[in-house]
């Protein structure tokens, strides 16, 4: 991988935009010196390109953006170009967007991915899986690192983050990984096991045997029943048959003859009914249809008699509606005068109104001969237009006409009934041949109730056994199901060993390695010989060197030079065996080191160090009595100048001091 550019607008120091060229090329320089004063923004420089491309926390990210674009709202940006081993081109950008200008932690991240050209959609997801499997955040600090800080890396007990560090860059946290997932696979699989034995099987083969026993003597039982049953329907088949032949009808008639026994007591029942509606109709409707001839005269007196009653009710009230209807009639106009009746006047009009009304009232010569009541006369009426309505004769015609047929169906009954009767001298024979009948009808009852238990039974036991065969295929399924699954943990197993050997074997591979190229490149920077040789342990990463002598090197006795160059050996000795080409970005690179190892690491380390290397570095690390031995590897040599309130990028490195 190499990094091609990176551009930055206010992050910390670099208020305002700046563009940083850091493409190298295949030749020997590839190298970029990036100078600057303390304050100028060389480890800001490192830390932009490790936001971009690992992100960062918005608390944290809120106190890096630049105070004046906290203060107006302006947002902020990390943009870096790179090119990966296979040609892939990448522009990744990461802003911060001020949404509202009340609270300073409201910065919201974006990430913004082109690759070749084109956007990635979703390219958080993409990103995090890019960088998780080219350049885990856990190997940076082997290649971007601060001289000053590195020497935690010297300590006799590395710590555990160091120890996962450098697996990580060995490649041994991906076999570690592995190794845990199919750990995990096992662990699953192996609970999802139902384990299945031979004896379980064989129980359920035993439920089977003993139901299909138990359904077999219920068949036997059954079949036994049906032949009692039709041994009995012989049975009655041959007493039918003497039955016959002696009476001389059929058993089956008997059920028919005592049907015409019931019906002999309904229609006995049913006649005197008969006769008694018949009795009721000639004692209430028949005399008064005779008399229907009168019937004109009746109708005449009770209308003449109404008359009479309306007529004496009205003399009744003849003077007082006379009065009533002078009242309403003596206005001047009604009466055609223009003035008013006087007393002698009006009561002469009443009389005569009285006189009217009692000569449209008087009947002379009539008398009222019946004097009934408004009710009684209405019952007369009603009763009277009943018989002239003449309904009886319908109904009488129909009442006589169900007696004869009940009468007839009766007398046809007691016919047959006589004709069937049993002769006295075989009276015995009929009661024993009709008790023997019922007995054999009891008989078959009982076994019928047999037969239908024996069925239920059987019906139950066969569905038992189905749902056990069902249970039984579901067994069988499982334990092939967990034969295939014991193949498949056994298989799983053996490539987990192999895993775990391939990373023992890979382990002692990559530490020989490791110990080869970090002695060699140690050898060649320090001006003493006195190591001889370093080994490495594969479990703890912990690093021991020996002296010519054969005495340990205690890494806690060394100078603060020796530490930083035994690092940096390592550093080298570990991209050299990890085989992970990424770029190497270096801070504060000479401090520690006097004159002669300054030199040796310039031409001997920082050359060799990768095929990208960005060293970060002030005038007084690098500066004209150094900087010669370094130029013919360097590509671009840039210097950060701070004006007091933000950094520019200028294009020579420390102008009229090299």
């Amino acid at each position: 991988m190499k990094f091609l550019n990176l551009t930055i607008n206010g992050f910390k120091i670099f208020e305002h935009e700046i563009s940083i060229p850091l493409e190298t090329d295949s030749t020997d320089k590839n190298i970029i010196l990036l100078g600057g004063l303390n304050g100028a923004g060389k480890t800001s420089f490192t830390e932009a390109i490790e936001i971009c491309i690992y992100g960062e926390k918005p608390n944290v990210m809120n106190t890096l953006i630049n105070d004046n674009h906290q203060i107006n709202g302006k947002s902020c940006f990390i943009k870096l170009e790179l090119e990966d081993d296979i040609g892939r081109h990448f522009i990744v950008t990461r802003s911060w967007i001020q949404r509202k200008r009340t609270f300073s932690d409201d910065w919201e991240e974006e990430l913004s991915i082109v690759q070749d050209g084109r956007y990635v959609p979703n390219p958080e997801i993409m990103w995090k899986d890019y960088v998780d499997l080219h350049f885990p955040r856990e190997v940076t600090r082997f290649f971007f690192f601060d001289g000053e800080k590195i020497l935690s890396l010297a300590a006799d007990n590395p710590d555990k983050n160091l120890r996962s560090s450098l697996e990580a860059a060995l490649g041994f946290d991906l076999v570690k990984m592995l190794e845990a997932d199919i750990t995990t696979i096992l662990k699953e699989e192996d609970s999802k096991r139902k384990k299945v034995n031979d004896k379980e099987i064989e129980w359920r083969l035993k439920q089977i045997e003993a139901l299909e026993a138990k359904k077999q003597d219920f068949s036997l039982n059954l079949n036994k029943q049906l032949k009692e049953i039709e041994s009995i329907e012989e049975n009655t088949d041959s007493l039918k048959d003497d039955f016959r032949r002696t009476l001389g009808f059929e058993v089956d008639d008997l059920q028919v003859k005592e049907d015409m026994r019931r019906e002999e007591i309904t229609l006995s029942n049913k006649l005197p009914i008969l006769e008694k509606n018949i009795l009721e109709f000639f004692k209430s409707t028949l005399p008064l249809a005779l008399l229907s001839d009168l019937f004109i005269g009746v109708h005449d007196q009770l209308n003449l008699e109404s008359e009479i009653a309306k007529n004496k009710s009205l003399n009744e009230v003849a003077p007082n509606l006379a009065s009533n209807i002078v009242s309403e009639i003596e206005i001047p106009s009604t009466i055609c005068c223009n003035r008013s009746l006087t007393n002698f006047e009006k009561n002469e009009l009443i009389a005569r109104v009285e006189t009217i009304i009692r000569q449209m009232s008087s009947f002379e010569h009539n008398k009222s001969i019946l004097q009934l009541s408004n009710y009684q006369e209405r019952a007369v009426l009603s009763r009277i237009e009943e018989v002239e309505g003449r309904w009886w004769e319908s109904r009488i015609e129909q009442t006589l006409k169900n007696q004869q047929e009940v009468k007839d169906k009766l007398n046809q009954l007691q016919q047959s009934l006589i004709r069937s009767r049993i002769r006295p001298d075989l009276q015995s024979f009929y009661e024993e041949i009709i008790s023997e009948l019922e007995s054999f009808n009891s008989q078959r009852g009982s076994k019928m109730k047999e037969i239908e238990l024996n069925q239920n039974e059987i019906v139950r036991v066969d569905g038992q056994i189905k749902e056990l065969k069902i249970q039984l295929e579901e067994t069988y399924r499982q334990f092939e199901a967990s034969n295939e699954r014991e193949e498949f943990l056994e298989v799983t197993e053996r490539v987990k060993n192999l895993l775990s050997d391939y990373r023992d074997f890979m382990c002692q591979s990559k530490i020989s390695e490791l110990e080869k190229h970090t002695l060699e490149k140690l050898q060649e920077i320090l001006h003493n010989d006195k190591v001889a040789s370093l080994t490495i342990n594969p479990k703890t990463f912990n690093v021991v060197l020996h002296h010519k002598n054969g005495n340990i090197i205690l890494k806690d006795n060394m100078s603060a030079g020796e530490k930083l160059i035994y690092v940096l050996a390592l550093l080298y000795g570990l991209g050299k065996t990890s085989k992970l080409n990424l770029p190497i970005i270096i801070d504060t690179p000479l401090s520690r080191l006097d004159t002669i190892h300054r030199n040796k690491l310039i031409s001997n380390y920082y050359p060799n160090a990768g095929h990208q290397v960005i060293i970060l570095s002030t005038d007084a690390e690098i500066g004209s009595n150094i900087y010669p031995n370094l130029e013919n590897n360097v590509k671009i040599a840039l210097l950060l100048t701070n004006n007091g309130n933000f950094t520019t990028v200028q294009k020579e490195y420390f102008k009229g001091e090299i």
